[in-house]
């Protein structure tokens, strides 16, 4: 049943038009200019920077941009050399003597080793610290000796700026204003990588950035994909980067700007803002101010790629669950109950499916010869021995069941995710490059997708068992293999069932649209 509105008032921002007028019509920067300097030219406006490897054009556009704009987001396209740039002006502020002690955020744990080997690439000269490892042993090495880059993910920031509050006899997660502050002082240069993670102001990763931003001289975001289909994500991120210079001090302001309110039953204060596409031209000239973008298009030439799909086929018992699923999921009256049909209805054609104990425990099935397995195997024995191959998946037990028919065929592999969690990532990612024995990184789609550099330097062939439905993840887990440094023919398979949800979501990843969210919203249906 939907919920009725009760009482609940839909008033939006009481925001002047009149402020609404000015916050559009300020007068900004635009940085885009730069781009179109002389290749000539640039190499003698960065005659003065200090580069330790040779960077491309829009390496010195952006370093020459960052020297002169202290907050500053780099919407740079995965193999852009984001890290590269982030190093070469935490350089260049040290040569200056306006270095104290940079900290780089990242996603996951295998972030902060593809960082380490960043460092040992294009700033050997620049001492650094992995803060991993448990709570006691970063603490050690937060108050040992001083090194000028600290790499952090950003679940580790929790270890120094959060605490345990209790409210109404439940216990939450919240920033601590005394630990933050403290912690926040040890650093006046902050990047950020894939800062589109912070693009939410009401996660806890938001407010720990925001407060380390607050007393920072310098604030770099970097991502390749700042925003997708939702420009509400901007706010946040560009709030944390330049303090509200861009898109306004709230985002009250920046909603009444560009948004229209309408009232959402689901929303936590009743009212959806659903973004003007009128504006679209004018919201992409203000973020020029203290942003740029660089697409693949713009980063020279990378070799061919093919996309091929590998279909498989579903048993009579798979099938003849998947279609009571599908009746399942138009008889769905609310969000929650949609969202787990949508789930069992993939994990079907993956070929398991999962079910809760009456203890509260959860027990997953496979399916007798899951199709997407054979596939994916016979696909492995095709291939030539000396090819390595980065497989994506989606569920836990997906990797089990591939798990499995590796270790039947002997085929050497490590990865990321949950199987893989009491083994250090970022060893797991060297022996991966290292050892030509090992032919398979196994990742699942949430640990896998983001800032694992070094793939494209071994690996051409990426098979999605199971693709993300999120166009912006997809995107990510595919430049682990097609990015710079990539120099042979790239191919991208997809295992998929045709007629089922795996061709939908494809369509939908076309389409820069989250199948997900909209079978979920009530959209759609499969």
């Amino acid at each position: 049943m939907r919920p009725k509105w009760g009482r609940r008032r839909f008033a939006p921002p009481n925001i002047a038009k009149s402020a609404v007028r000015a916050f559009l019509r300020r007068k900004m920067d635009d940085w885009r200019w730069m781009k179109e300097i002389p290749e000539s030219e640039m190499r003698r406006a960065v005659q003065g920077i200090k580069f330790l490897t040779k960077p491309r054009i829009h390496q010195m556009v952006c370093t020459l941009i960052g020297i002169n704009e202290p907050r500053f987001l780099f919407s740079l396209d995965m193999g852009a050399g984001k890290t590269k740039i982030s190093l070469d002006l935490i350089r260049h502020a040290k040569r200056k003597g306006k270095l104290r002690r940079a900290l780089v955020c990242v996603p996951h744990l295998i972030n902060v080793g593809s960082w380490a080997m960043q460092i040992e690439e294009h700033a050997p000269d620049l001492s650094y610290c992995e803060l991993v490892g448990t709570r006691e042993h970063r603490m050690e090495l937060i108050n040992g000796p001083d090194f000028d880059i600290y790499l952090i993910n950003y679940d580790g920031l929790t270890v120094f700026m959060s605490e345990l509050f209790k409210k109404k006899g439940k216990t939450f997660e919240g920033v601590s204003k005394r630990n933050a502050a403290a912690f926040a002082k040890l650093f006046n240069f902050l990047v950020l990588d894939e800062c589109h993670n912070i693009g939410n102001d009401q996660n806890l990763w938001w407010a720990m950035c925001n407060i380390l931003s607050k007393g920072a001289d310098y604030c770099y975001g970097m991502t390749g994909t700042p925003h997708g289909k939702k420009p509400d994500r901007l706010w946040p991120q560009l709030k944390v980067i330049d303090r509200g210079e861009t898109l306004g001090e709230t985002i009250g302001l920046y909603h009444a700007s560009l948004y229209t309110p309408h009232k959402h039953p689901y929303a936590y204060s009743g009212i959806e803002w659903k973004f003007q596409r009128r504006m679209a031209l004018k919201l992409h000239r203000l973020i020029q101010h203290r942003s740029l973008r660089y697409d693949e298009k713009e980063l020279g030439n990378l070799p061919p790629i093919s996309r091929i799909i590998l279909p498989a086929t579903m048993t009579t018992a798979q099938l003849t669950r998947y279609k009571q699923l599908t009746g399942e999921l138009k008889a769905a009256e609310d969000h929650k109950e949609r969202e787990q049909v949508f789930l069992r209805t993939r994990q079907v054609t993956s070929g398991f499916l999962g079910a809760k104990l009456e203890d509260g425990g959860r027990v997953e099935v496979a399916f007798e010869k899951p199709g997407k397995v054979l596939a994916v195997e016979q696909f492995l024995l095709q291939l030539d021995e000396e090819e390595k191959v980065v497989i994506f998946h989606e569920y836990t037990f997906s990797g089990k069941m591939l798990r499995e028919m590796l270790a039947r065929h002997k085929i050497q592999f490590t990865g990321v995710g949950k199987f893989f969690n009491k083994l250090d990532p970022r060893v797991e990612l060297k022996r991966f490059m290292q050892d030509p024995k090992r032919r398979v990184w196994l990742a699942q789609n949430v640990a896998g997708s983001e800032g694992v550099d070094g793939l494209q330097k071994v690996a051409r062939y990426c098979v999605f068992f199971e693709s993300p439905v999120s166009p912006i993840t997809r995107k990510q887990a595919e430049k682990r293999v097609y990015r710079g440094e990539q120099k042979r023919h790239t191919f991208i398979y997809d295992v998929v069932v045709p007629k089922t949800v795996d061709t939908r979501i494809l369509t939908s990843i076309a389409q820069g649209r989250d199948l997900f969210e909209a079978v979920c919203n009530g959209r759609e249906t499969l």
